[in-house]
């Protein structure tokens, strides 16, 4: 648009030349006001797909806003368990923001709480994150300055408590059509055993590897394993006797044998994952 305008004022007299002259600063002017006022977003929130294992709670919502926007966004909430010789059925949800939010907390069935009529708080204290608090006492409201990974609990009950991740923005993100890159698609498990393979890519949907023998994935030397956001897999990933791998990204290790299994390897990296309920 701007090369067409500057063609038009090059090929007109000078008096017509200052008119456009001007007509281009403001249509530049107004460009950047609108580009300006645009609100950017503070925050990705993405959306896995349920399971028979990975169930939406029924005991808290969760949502987040940029300070300031009137309009809350809805950050999906899963159950999880917790305490291994007491099982109990506790609550998770997660977000990436890159700056200030505002959460909103909601205890939309408080009979799930079994503890007695303690503050509500949110742990680790020692952040010192303040928080205001509904006059029914089940809705909490606070500010999020940086990431952040919280135990939000109410009446003092630290076995149905809301565990929040509030992770970093991602920064490092494939698409599945990298060069020497895996596709996983759960139809085509035995590609994960090709030769020379340096990117494992599980990308948004359910995994599940049936035809791999107890449902493990080996990941070989050298590889990268990215479960995209809102990717689930059920499955073990094994690395062992392999150097040089990791795995990250935003994805789901559903109910998987032992999680992640690591054996006589090194250099090995996980994080940004969720394991959730290793069996």
């Amino acid at each position: 648009l701007l090369s067409l305008i500057f063609y038009h004022i090059m090929n007109t007299n000078f008096s017509a030349r200052l008119c456009s002259l001007a007509t281009l600063l403001l249509c530049a002017c107004s460009l950047l006001a609108a580009s300006a006022g645009q609100e950017q977003p503070a925050f990705a929130i993405y959306q896995p797909a349920p399971t028979k294992t990975l169930l939406e709670s029924e005991v808290y919502t969760v949502f987040v806003r940029t300070p300031g926007s009137a309009a809350w966004q809805q950050v999906p909430v899963w159950n999880c368990e917790v305490d291994m010789h007491h099982r109990s059925t506790a609550a998770f949800a997660e977000f990436d923001m890159d700056s200030p939010v505002e959460v909103q907390v909601r205890l939309v069935k408080p009979s799930a709480m079994q503890a007695d009529s303690l503050p509500p708080l949110i742990r680790p204290t020692e952040r010192g994150i303040g928080f205001t608090l509904s006059e029914s006492g089940t809705v909490m409201q606070f500010r999020l300055d940086r990431p952040e990974y919280l135990s939000v609990e109410f009446g003092g009950d630290r076995h149905h408590n809301l565990h929040l991740f509030a992770n970093p923005m991602l920064k490092e993100t494939y698409t599945g059509h990298e060069p020497r890159c895996i596709n996983w698609t759960g139809k085509s498990a035995q590609d994960v055993f090709v030769n020379g393979a340096r990117l494992i890519y599980c990308g948004p949907g359910l995994h599940r590897p049936k035809d791999l023998p107890g449902e493990d994935i080996k990941i070989p030397s050298n590889c990268t394993v990215y479960l995209a956001p809102g990717s689930v897999v059920q499955a073990r990933l094994v690395v062992d006797h392999a150097k040089n791998v990791r795995i990250i990204g935003r994805g789901i290790l559903d109910h998987p044998l032992r999680g992640v299994e690591v054996t006589h390897s090194k250099n090995v990296l996980i994080d940004g994952i969720t394991i959730l309920n290793p069996r």
